[in-house]
């Protein structure tokens, strides 16, 4: 018997829908049922649904998708890999104090997903919104 897959977290999964949102392209941004439930989904989140809510939801979600041909739904891990070999590494006798601007979702701490960008200087200017929440992204520092 195998063991049924746990679906990830809803904040990974309520980036890759910003994500896919923002861009528009296939099943999510072609009228029909897939972007119908994306929409349900939205409503959702800016309604203030639970998570067990949100869960069903993403769940409908993600059999529409696969129904339509996408067989990992929202998932994008599914294309990734890590490197082999690591490529950077710490110089030796440095400690390093890096800090980068990325673009965060703007929700509070049940209903905000991980999506994170870099704030580039022309970005900064007018900062991308988010397709879920209806608001811009918010800058943060990050200290490495």
């Amino acid at each position: 018997m195998t063991v049924p897959e746990e679906s990830p977290a809803p904040a990974v999964r309520l980036a890759a829908l910003c994500f896919r949102l923002e861009k528009a392209e296939g099943p999510l941004g072609a009228e029909g049922p897939v972007r119908d439930q994306a929409l349900n989904v939205v409503a959702a989140v800016r309604a203030g649904a639970g998570a067990a809510e949100l869960r069903a939801l993403l769940d409908t979600l993600e059999e529409a998708l696969r129904t339509e041909g996408l067989p990992y739904g929202l998932d994008a891990g599914a294309f990734r890999s890590a490197p082999t070999d690591p490529r950077y590494g710490p110089l030796r006798g440095l400690q390093p104090r890096g800090v980068h601007a990325v673009f965060c979702c703007p929700a509070a701490e049940p209903l905000r997903c991980s999506r994170a960008q870099r704030a580039t200087w022309a970005a900064r200017a007018t900062p991308p919104g988010c397709p879920v929440h209806d608001l811009p992204l918010r800058e943060e520092r990050l200290k490495l």
